[in-house]
């Protein structure tokens, strides 16, 4: 994620070959302030020239309507029409229905009850936009809904919903009779109209409940049907955020709907009616007494999804960006931006970087967006040289050193964009010495570090309109300190190499190498809280996968001290191919090959060959801490859907368990590319081709265990002392369809032996056949869920000579 910050400021200021082109911002007068030209009613309420028009404008298509008396559009006096529209005619296809989706639709199906897709995805899949989730909503009681999935969650006490896990995704399944008991009290002028089944009545009711008429519309996948009760195709043929009741009487009902049709137009492209747009600016200041909670999941639905720009843009037009976020508000008044300004600024043009790499199904860590707005605070508040600026960036962007990362600001010829006021206009400090510089460098990260505690001080947000006494005053503090503490500790200082040497002057605590996020299938690294004392607890999933390793193959990787354990010339390998979503080092990917079992009374374990992370500091931990052969690597995944295969009776027990070899249905396959980095090279590995699998029981995820692993390592050129450590599991663990491995790089190895490892070709042959470990047949394969890792710090069993 810092990649994604520096790379966004560093393209902002032209010193970049991707620099975006910025257009001049205009600073006008007192008298042009917008708090001056405030009006009772406003036309169009689109954002002008900051969001583009619908990738997917919906045609007119053929369609089958019925007109019922009942069925009125709430804001409109003619009757609306209810329409039964052929999905196809959309180009929906159910192949882009995840397969976690679909299982929770089918088995529900399968149990009787009447099942459909509600909300947002709809309405993205009609506009062929990938849908930020899946929302279902069944005929179903929640009971019953829980009686299908034993493992599922009821949440919520007004409106209660169930999470149903499929894997490692949360599906939210919804009642019609829920909604129907928990919903506004019905109108009584709301009679069933006469004609109309049962299950229209049904689903008719439950639209009207809705926000937004976009979000009204519903899908029937097994019928292939959208319905549309409440006009919802035809605003998304005009492009308009509409309310299904009165827009004024909506909002009151549910002030963070104000929120949300902000989110929805910037997200779509899309317009607010005359009276949406009206009652969001008349009922702003109600957005105070919103709880904190709610205001930052809305801001963070906005700016870490892929339309950030174009919501500050409509936050700032209709007058709730001085409420929501005053010291930016107060930022755009002293630009003189007005309020249908289509130009842009320093703010703007970095939200824009961040939306060209997020998007709703790929959206980016709260903190990223927050760090950008305290960054630029800290530009505001004191402009910096744009070299300055351009080291700082290219110390946490890039793999470099802050000298490198000085040397190549100094040199770039390309001129920066002078007319962000953000960036002082001399360049003075081009001439100066190599530490004035870094003296700045790390001036500004302090700077930014301060700004970060400004963002969440209620005394200075509160003042920070005080200029402007037209504006309305607010001192909202929405930001979570957990959340502002890990954006001061991604600014917190500067890492600096001389001549290659590993001497460190304060650092930034967390460094991802920039390498693994140039391909958008990498998903993307949170950035960490640091490795404190031990223990050391990862969370995640795993696949555990046993080989059988030739014994000489296996010796070439045990230091002596150790004696193999092997039965006719053969030992134990293979690999543990680990994703953490939580750990000291954030979110990364681990793959441990393991050369073979070693015995050193009373204890025997698995001998590591080779570790391979995509994190930086994991890397640095496992070869200074733990003692562990760790390489930096790119995980590059790919999945693809797999059709289902015939089922075989044979071997009945094992394959209801994920044993057998075609009992088990693949759902998809996953690719996974792994990519050893060494500076600015690197060399495929392997490929790893895994399967998931949906097995007789379902989404049984197998026992819950608990064991201690003791483990030996060390003997490395970071780390030359053997050491020993533990490691303790908590998990569900079950057997699965063993992953297909292929090596990338096909040299013979398997006549290697015992050899002094000195040339860069010998190196090469370790490298390789370290991997090959992994190419014999697999013996079984294990997946470890919900995985709590605790690991100890390692002691000395043998001390170097």
């Amino acid at each position: 994620m810092f990649n994604k910050l520096s790379s966004m400021a560093y393209g902002s200021f032209g010193v970049s070959s991707k620099a975006l082109v910025f257009c001049r911002p205009c600073y006008g007068s007192i008298r042009d302030l917008p708090f001056s030209l405030r009006t009772s009613t406003i036309g169009h309420c689109g954002c002008v020239g900051a969001i583009a028009a619908p990738r997917n404008v919906v045609k007119p298509r053929k369609e089958e309507s019925r007109d019922f008396s009942g069925a009125r559009r709430s804001n409109k006096d003619k009757s609306m029409p209810w329409k039964k529209l052929d999905a196809d005619e959309f180009g929906i296809q159910r192949s882009m229905i995840p397969d976690s989706t679909r299982m929770v639709l089918n088995k529900l199906k399968k149990k009787g009850f009447q099942v459909y897709l509600v909300g947002g995805c709809v309405r993205d899949l009609i506009l062929d936009r990938i849908p930020k989730d899946f929302d279902v909503i069944t005929t179903a009681e929640l009971k019953e809904v829980r009686k299908v999935f034993p493992r599922c969650q009821i949440v919520g006490r007004r409106f209660p919903i169930c999470h149903v896990y499929v894997d490692d995704i949360i599906i939210e399944v919804s009642s019609f009779s829920t909604s129907a008991r928990t919903g506004k009290a019905p109108s009584k002028n709301l009679r069933k109209p006469a004609g109309c089944d049962e299950r229209d009545y049904i689903r008719w009711k439950n639209c009207l409940e809705r926000d937004f008429t976009v979000n009204g519309l519903m899908f029937d996948p097994s019928e292939n049907v959208v319905y549309d009760y409440i006009g919802g195709v035809e605003d998304l043929r005009n492009s308009k955020v509409r309310t299904v009741s009165a827009a004024k009487l909506s909002f009151v009902e549910d002030t963070a709907r104000i929120l949300r049709a902000i989110r929805i137009a910037a997200r779509l492209g899309f317009s607010l009616t005359k009276d949406v747009a009206i009652s969001v600016k008349e009922l702003s200041s109600s957005l105070l007494r919103l709880d904190p909670s709610r205001i930052r999941m809305e801001i963070n639905y906005m700016l870490a999804y892929g339309s950030a720009e174009a919501s500050l843009r409509l936050l700032w037009r209709f007058g709730l960006m001085e409420i929501l976020l005053p010291i930016q508000a107060s930022y755009l008044v002293s630009q003189g931006f007005r309020r249908r300004d289509g130009r842009s600024n320093m703010l703007l043009s970095l939200f824009r970087n961040l939306d060209r790499l997020v998007a709703p199904d790929r959206p980016c860590n709260e903190f990223l967006w927050i760090g950008i707005l305290a960054f630029h605070k800290a530009l505001v508040d004191q402009p910096r040289d744009p070299t300055v600026v351009a080291s700082f960036c290219l110390a946490i962007y890039s793999e470099v050193s802050l000298s490198e990362a000085i040397a190549i600001a100094r040199s770039n010829s390309k001129q920066h964009n002078s007319h962000f006021q953000e960036l002082s206009g001399h360049e003075k400090d081009t001439a100066d010495s190599e530490s004035k510089i870094s003296q700045q460098v790390i001036k500004l990260a302090e700077s930014i570090r301060s700004a970060a505690r400004k963002l969440n001080d209620r005394d200075y947000i509160a003042n920070a309109m005080s200029e402007y006494p037209q504006a309305p005053g607010s001192d909202m503090v929405f930001l979570s300190r957990p959340m502002l503490e890990r954006v001061e500790k991604m600014f917190g200082s500067v890492r600096r190499k001389r001549n290659q040497e590993a001497e460190d002057v304060p650092s930034l605590e967390r460094r991802i190498n920039y390498k693994l996020h140039q391909s958008m299938d990498v998903e993307e690294k949170s950035v960490s809280s640091g490795y404190a004392k031990p223990p050391w607890i990862f969370k995640g999933s795993a696949l555990y996968q046993i080989h059988l390793v030739k014994a000489a193959t296996a010796r070439a990787f045990i230091p002596k001290e150790f004696r193999l354990v092997e039965a006719f010339g053969y030992t134990l390998g293979g690999f543990f191919l680990a994703s953490y979503d939580d750990s000291p080092a954030g979110v990364f990917d681990e793959l441990v090959v393991i050369a073979g079992i070693v015995w050193n009374p009373p204890t025997s374990c698995a001998w590591a060959a080779r570790v391979l992370v995509n994190s930086d500091e994991a890397c640095h931990h496992g070869r200074k801490e733990v003692g562990l052969p760790s390489q930096v690597a790119r995980f590059s995944k790919n999945i693809t859907a797999v059709p289902k295969r015939k089922r075989d009776r044979a071997f009945g027990f094992l394959e209801s368990f994920g044993l057998g070899t075609t009992l088990s249905h693949p759902q998809d396959l996953m690719e996974v590319k792994i990519s050893e980095v060494d500076g600015a090279d690197s060399a495929d590995i392997c490929n790893i081709q895994i399967r998931s699998d949906e097995t007789k029981v379902g989404n049984w995820m197998g026992p819950a265990i608990k064991m201690a692993l003791p483990s030996f390592s060390g003997n490395t050129k970071y780390n030359s002392n053997l050491l020993k450590y533990s490691c303790h599991l908590h998990c569900r663990v079950r057997p699965v369809r063993p992953a297909v491995v292929s090596r990338a790089l096909d040299d013979e190895t398997e006549n290697f032996s015992e050899q002094n490892h000195t040339s860069q070709e010998s190196l090469e042959n370790e490298r390789r056949l370290s991997i090959a470990v992994m190419l014999s047949k697999p013996i079984i394969a294990l997946q470890f869920k919900c995985l709590t890792m605790q690991v100890e710090a390692p002691v000395v069993i043998h001390p170097s000579k």
